[in-house]
C-alpha cells in the first residue's frame, strides 16, 4: 500500500520502462511488465527453497496454481503439504491426503463449554421464552465475577442452570480463519465484542440477523408436534481489514458448513454452523472484487475409536454414608463421530469477469467400510437393540428409534424444510444392514479440474489433478498438470501400506504405529505402552520427492519427534523424561536441479552439534488412566475419581496447535560433494520462556483436566540467528526480542456439577436419585488476544576480531478493544551509534476532523504524516494530505467522488512545506488519472483491456482538450481487444495520438493479457516488443526491425 511520498514520487515522476508490480493508492496494480524477472522468480520453474517452521520440524511445501490480483487485493490459488505426517483417523479432502487446497478462505468453530456461543432452543408456542444456554447469553456473568477469586467460581458453578434447567455455557468458542494471505482466531469478549487474535489487524461483525436456521428445518426429527423447535445458527460473517476492505463468510447456507455432534444421535442434538466458507470479498469503494460459488456435497462423517470408563466414591457427607457408583464401563472398543453437510467450491468470479470453475466428483477411493471389523461391531450391537424390541412385539418402537436416532440421514431432501420422505434404501434389509448403509452412504469427493477463463470466455489455463483413486488405498495426489503439458509429480513413503480409517494401531498422538492391539477388551493398564510410537512405521503415507515442470526435485527424509522433557499435568513446570512421540519432522531435504547437483539441509533438534540430545518439549503427555483423583463435593466431603479413555483423558481435539516445540534447531548446508558449506543455529521462544498459566479453581488443586490459559502465541518466534561458516566460526547473529503492546484478554470458566452417588432405601425418596450433595469443578483461565510483537533486533558481524552491531527498535500502540495493533514508530542505531527514527500519523489520529473521520469509520489506516530524525533532530516531513476527490468510471464519466491523496508535501527540517505533488483526480477503481508537480510539469494515464492495463502515459503542459484525445483512445481500446488484433492498426492508431500531442512526452503500451507487456512506442514512434515462452516467461526484447535487443536465458540455479 502506497503511504509514503516518496512512493507517490515514485510512480508519478519516474514511470520508467521496467517496473514491476508498482502500487496507486492502494489500488490496482501497474504491471508494466509483470514478468521482466530473474528465471527463478517463475512459479513453474521454481524449485528447491523450500521454507521451514523448524520449531516444529515442519516444512512449508506449497505449490502455485494461479494468482489473480483485482482492486489490488491479491488471490492466490495453491496447493498445501502437511509434512508433519498421516494420521490414521483423517479422511483425505479434495485433493488426497495431507494436501489442501488454498483458493479464498474459510472459517471454522472449536466448540469450547456446554455448547455452541449462540446455544438456545425456541419454543414453539407464543409467549413462551426460548431455553438459552449459549455463551453470548451469559457473558455478562463473567463480567461480573473475579475468576481469581474461588468464591466467585464458586457462586457461578452453583448458579449454573438457566430457568429451563440447562446448564450456562461459560467459555467462547474459538473460530480460526485462513483467507486470503491472513490466518488468526477470533472469539466473543464477555463485554459482547468479537476479539481477533492476529498479526493482521481485522474488526469482526455478526449480527443475529444474519443467522440462518439450517437447512430451515424446525423440528427436532420430525417431530413437528414438540414444543420445542431448532434455532437459527451464526450465518454471515463479515471480516474488515485496516485498508477499508472487507470479506464476506458465509452468504448462503451452501456457503455453510453444518454439523451434528453424534452421527448415531441426530434428532436429540442441535445441527449447528462449524464453518464458513468466503463468499464475497469488497474493496473500499464498496466494489465487489470476487465472488464465490459453492454447492452442497453429500453427507460425511467423522469417525474415532472410543473405549473408556469412569468410576466415582465419596466419603461420608452429613446424613449420608460414604459410596460408590460406577458412571460409564465401555471398555470394548466401539466407533462414535460426528454428521457432517459439507460444501464445495465452485467457480470464483473476478470484478474483471476472469473466472475459476472447479469440477468435482465422488471419488472412488478408500472410505468407511460396513464390514470393517470395529464399525461392523458397533452396528451389531446396535441392530441388537432393535431386534430386541422385535423379539417383544415393539416392532413399530423399533423402526420409531431408528428413525429418531438416524433422521437426517434417513430422510431426504435435506435441503430446504423439515425432510418428511423415508430414502427408500432403508425400508427393505435388517438393522444391521440399515446401520451398514448409513456409513456406505457417507461420500467423499476429489477436485478433478481447475479451468481458468478470461471475460470473452476464452480459455486462459487448464489444472489436472490426477489420483490413484483405488477403493482399498486412501486418495493420493500423484501429479499436478498445468495446460496438458507442465506437472508437478509426487511420490511417497509406504503410502499404499497405511491402515483402513478406523484401524487401532495408532500411537499416542493418532499416528500409524504399526501395533493392532486387542480391542474386543480395552486393556486399560497396558493401553500406555499398546500406543507406543514406533519409528518404523510413523513415516508411512509422507511425501518423499517433488518433480517440478522443468525437471528439478526436491525430496524429503523424516523422523519421528523426540524430547526429553515435557510439560507437567498443572503446567508449572518441566518434567525430565526421554522418547520419541507421534508424528515426524524433517531430518533431511535434498534440492537437485539435475541428479549430479544437489543442495544437502539436514535438520538438527539439539542445543549444538555435538550434543546428540534432542531438545524437544513435549506439550502433551497423553494420560489415558487416573485413580482416586480427589475433588470436593458441596457438603465439603471429598469425592474420588477414576477414569480411563482410550483417546487420552484429554481430547486432542482440545488441544490446540503442535504437540512439540524445538527451542533450538540447527540447520546445516552441504553441496554436491557432501562437503559442509556452514550451518545455521536458531533458537526459540518456548515453554522454557513462556509457560501457560490458569486462574483459579474450587477444586483441592489443578488437574490435567483443566483448560489452561495459552501462551502458545508467544512461543515458537525466532529468538537469535547465528550464523557459521565452513570452519565452524560465527559470522553473523541476530537477536530478537518480542514484546505485548497491551495486556488483552477474555475470562472464561469451565465447570461440572454431578451427582456423586444415588439414594437406595431412603424413606420417601425414589431410589436412584442423587442425594443433593454434588461434586463441584471449577476453573478459571483467560484468553489473549494480544500481539506479540518483535519490538527490538539486533544484528552483530563478526570480522577481523570485531563487532559491528546494528539496532532495530519499533513501537507499536493498540487501538480499539478488538485486536488493532499500529506500527507507530521505529528507529534505527548503526554501529556509530547514530539514530535514524521515523514516527507515524494516520488518519485514526485525525478522527473528528474530514475526511479523516470517514477513513476511520471505513478502517482505513493510511499513514497521513512521516518525520524522520537523526539523533532527535527532525531531518524531513512528509505529509499526505486526502480529500473527496473527482472520480471517473472507466468510459470517462463522472461518478461519485471518493476520497483520495490529494496532495503530497514535504519539508526539511522544520521549514514551511513544499508541495511535491497535486492528484487531480482517478477513476473509480482507484487509478491516478492526472497528477502535476509544482512546476506545472503535467503527468496523465490512460487504461484499456478493461481498465486492466495503462496503455498511455503522456507527459508535459497540461492537455487544454482532452475529447479528441479520449476519442482516439476509445478507437484504440477497441482495437486492443477484439477477438483478432491487428497491429498494423494498433500501431497507427498509436501513431496518430502521438501526433495529437506535438509538445508532449508520450509512452504507449500493449499487453498480452495475464502474461505481461507485450510492445511500447515512443513519441519518436520507436517501438520494442516483447516476447515470452509458453509459461510465461519473458524470453527476449527486438526492436520493430526484428534485431534483438535483450535476451533472456532460463535455468536451474542451486539455491
Amino acid at each position: 500500500m502506497i503511504k509514503t511520498y516518496q512512493d507517490y514520487i515514485k510512480y508519478i515522476m519516474a514511470f520508467p520502462l521496467f517496473f514491476l508490480c508498482i502500487l496507486i493508492v492502494e489500488a490496482q496494480s501497474l504491471e508494466l511488465p509483470k514478468n521482466i524477472q530473474s528465471p527463478n522468480a517463475s512459479s513453474l520453474g521454481k524449485y528447491g527453497d523450500i521454507p521451514m517452521d523448524l520449531n516444529t520440524g515442519r516444512a512449508n511445501i506449497n505449490i502455485p496454481l494461479y494468482s489473480l490480483n483485482e482492486g489490488n487485493i491479491p488471490l492466490h490459488i495453491t496447493m498445501n503439504y502437511d509434512t508433519g505426517g498421516v494420521r490414521v483417523n483423517d479422511v483425505p479432502g479434495w485433493v488426497g491426503q495431507n494436501w489442501t487446497l488454498n483458493a479464498g478462505g474459510i472459517i471454522t468453530r472449536s466448540q469450547r463449554g456446554k455448547g455452541f456461543d449462540e446455544g438456545k432452543t425456541c419454543s414453539a408456542f407464543s409467549g413462551n421464552p426460548d431455553s438459552n444456554w449459549g455463551y453470548m447469553y451469559y457473558r455478562n456473568d463473567l463480567q461480573s465475577n473475579d475468576l481469581n477469586n474461588a468464591g466467585s467460581i464458586s457462586n457461578l458453578v452453583h448458579n449454573y442452570n438457566n430457568s429451563w434447567g440447562n446448564p450456562k455455557d461459560y467459555e467462547p468458542d474459538i473460530f480460526t480463519f485462513n483467507f486470503m494471505g491472513k490466518t488468526g482466531k477470533f472469539f466473543l469478549g464477555e463485554d459482547g465484542g468479537w476479539k481477533v487474535s492476529s498479526k493482521y489487524n481485522l474488526k469482526v461483525e455478526i449480527n443475529e440477523s444474519d443467522y440462518f436456521l439450517p437447512f430451515n428445518i424446525n423440528n427436532f426429527g420430525g417431530q413437528t408436534a414438540n414444543m420445542w423447535k431448532r434455532c437459527p445458527s451464526i450465518g454471515t460473517i463479515k471480516i474488515s481489514d485496516d485498508e477499508g476492505n472487507y470479506y464476506i463468510f458465509g452468504k448462503s447456507q451452501n456457503d455453510i458448513e453444518y454439523t451434528i455432534n453424534s452421527y448415531d444421535h441426530q434428532s436429540e442434538l442441535a445441527l449447528y454452523s462449524s464453518a464458513w466458507y468466503l463468499s464475497e470479498v469488497y474493496n473500499k469503494f464498496g466494489t465487489k472484487i470476487y465472488s464465490f460459488q459453492y454447492e452442497r456435497g453429500d453427507d460425511q462423517g467423522q469417525l474415532y475409536v472410543y473405549a473408556g470408563g469412569k468410576f466415582l466414591r465419596r466419603d461420608a457427607c452429613g446424613m449420608y454414608g460414604a459410596c460408590a457408583q460406577t458412571i460409564s464401563s465401555q471398555f470394548e472398543a466401539i466407533v462414535a463421530g460426528n454428521l457432517v453437510k459439507p460444501c464445495y467450491l465452485t467457480k470464483i468470479t473476478s470484478n474483471k469477469g476472469i473466472t475459476v470453475n472447479l469440477s468435482s466428483v465422488n471419488h472412488n477411493s478408500l472410505k468407511y467400510k460396513a464390514d470393517d471389523p470395529i464399525i461392523y461391531k458397533t452396528n451389531y450391537r446396535q441392530s441388537e437393540y432393535y431386534n430386541n424390541l422385535i423379539s417383544i412385539g415393539q416392532a413399530y418402537q423399533a423402526w420409531y428409534m431408528f428413525n429418531y436416532y438416524f433422521w437426517y440421514s434417513i430422510h431426504t431432501p435435506m435441503n430446504n424444510g423439515d425432510p418428511m420422505t423415508e430414502n427408500p434404501i432403508y425400508q427393505t434389509g435388517s438393522y444391521l444392514e440399515s446401520l451398514g448403509k448409513i456409513i456406505t452412504e457417507w461420500k467423499w469427493r476429489k477436485l478433478n479440474t481447475l479451468t481458468i477463463k478470461d471475460e470473452n470466455n476464452a480459455l486462459l489455463k487448464t489444472i489436472n489433478f490426477n489420483f490413484n483413486d483405488d477403493s482399498n488405498k486412501r486418495l493420493k495426489l500423484q501429479k499436478i498438470t498445468i495446460d496438458n503439458q507442465f506437472k508437478y509429480s509426487f511420490d511417497y513413503n509406504n503410502f499404499d501400506s497405511l491402515p483402513t480409517f478406523c484401524s487401532q494401531a495408532f500411537d499416542h498422538m493418532g499416528y500409524y504405529n504399526g501395533n493392532n492391539y486387542n480391542v474386543n477388551v480395552v486393556d486399560a493398564v497396558n493401553h500406555y505402552s499398546n500406543r507406543q510410537t514406533n519409528a518404523n512405521y510413523s513415516s508411512y503415507g509422507t511425501l518423499h520427492k517433488i518433480t517440478y515442470p522443468l525437471g528439478g526435485y526436491t525430496t524429503f527424509e523424516y523422523e519421528p519427534h523426540s524430547y526429553n522433557s515435557y510439560v507437567s499435568d498443572d503446567k508449572t513446570s518441566l518434567i525430565n523424561e526421554s522418547g520419541i512421540i507421534g508424528g515426524v519432522r524433517i531430518k533431511k531435504s535434498i534440492d537437485y536441479s539435475d541428479p549430479n547437483n544437489k543442495i544437502i539441509k539436514e535438520y538438527f533438534y539439539q542445543d549444538d552439534l555435538s550434543n546428540n540430545i534432542s531438545n524437544g518439549i513435549l506439550l502433551l503427555k497423553n494420560v489415558y488412566r487416573i485413580i482416586d483423583f480427589p475433588g470436593k463435593t458441596d457438603c465439603g466431603s471429598n469425592f474420588y475419581e477414576s477414569s480411563f479413555s482410550m483417546n487420552s483423558i484429554v481430547p486432542l481435539s482440545n488441544f490446540s496447535g503442535t504437540h512439540i516445540e524445538y527451542p533450538v534447531v540447527i540447520e546445516k548446508r552441504s553441496g554436491s560433494n557432501g562437503n559442509s558449506i556452514g550451518y545455521i543455529k536458531n533458537n526459540y521462544t518456548s515453554y522454557i520462556d513462556y509457560k501457560d498459566s490458569r486462574l483459579n479453581t474450587i477444586q483441592l488443586s489443578f488437574s490435567i483436566f483443566d483448560p489452561k490459559t495459552d501462551f502458545s502465541f508467544k512461543r515458537g518466534q525466532l529468538k537469535k540467528k547465528s550464523v557459521y561458516d565452513v570452519n565452524n566460526i560465527l559470522k553473523q547473529e541476530e537477536e530478537f526480542i518480542y514484546d505485548v503492546t497491551g495486556i488483552k484478554k477474555v475470562k472464561a470458566l469451565s465447570y461440572d456439577i454431578f451427582g456423586t452417588c444415588h439414594l437406595t432405601g431412603m424413606p420417601g425418596i425414589p431410589d436412584g436419585m442423587p442425594d443433593g450433595n454434588p461434586g463441584l469443578k471449577g476453573t478459571g483461565y483467560e484468553i489473549y488476544y494480544s500481539d506479540f510483537n518483535l519490538v527490538t533486533k539486533k544484528t552483530r558481524t563478526y570480522s577481523n576480531n570485531q563487532v559491528f552491531e546494528t539496532i532495530e527498535n519499533s513501537n507499536y500502540i493498540d487501538y480499539g478493544n478488538f485486536g488493532d495493533n499500529i506500527l507507530k514508530s521505529k528507529n534505527f542505531v548503526d554501529s556509530n551509534g547514530k539514530i535514524i527514527s521515523e514516527n507515524y500519523i494516520y488518519s485514526f489520529d485525525k478522527n473528528g476532523f474530514q475526511p479523516y473521520t470517514s477513513l476511520t469509520n471505513k478502517r482505513e489506516f493510511p499513514i497521513i504524516e512521516t518525520t524522520k530524525s537523526s539523533n532527535q533532530e527532525i531531518l524531513k516531513k512528509t505529509k499526505i494530505d486526502y480529500a473527496v476527490m473527482p472520480t471517473l468510471d472507466t468510459y470517462g464519466n463522472p461518478t461519485i467522488p471518493q476520497i483520495f491523496p490529494q496532495k503530497i508535501s514535504e519539508s526539511k527540517g522544520n521549514n514551511i512545506p513544499d508541495e511535491k505533488l497535486i492528484i487531480d483526480k482517478y477513476d473509480i477503481e482507484g487509478h491516478i488519472l492526472k497528477a502535476h508537480k509544482a512546476d506545472g510539469n503535467f503527468v496523465y494515464y490512460y487504461y484499456g483491456y478493461n481498465n486492466r492495463y495503462p496503455i498511455l502515459k503522456v507527459e508535459g503542459p497540461e492537455i487544454s482538450n482532452e475529447y479528441a484525445l479520449l476519442n482516439s483512445l476509445n478507437s484504440l481500446r477497441l482495437l486492443l481487444t477484439a477477438t483478432n488484433p491487428d497491429y498494423t492498426q494498433i500501431k497507427q492508431q498509436q501513431s496518430n495520438i502521438i501526433n495529437q500531442l506535438p509538445n508532449h512526452i508520450c509512452l504507449l503500451y500493449t499487453f498480452k493479457p495475464n502474461y505481461g507487456i507485450s510492445s511500447t512506442m515512443n513519441s519518436s514512434g520507436i517501438v520494442e516488443y516483447y516476447n515470452y515462452d509458453n509459461i510465461g516467461r519473458l524470453i527476449n526484447i527486438k526492436d520493430q526491425n526484428g534485431k534483438l535487443i535483450k535476451s533472456y536465458s532460463y535455468e536451474i540455479k542451486n539455491q
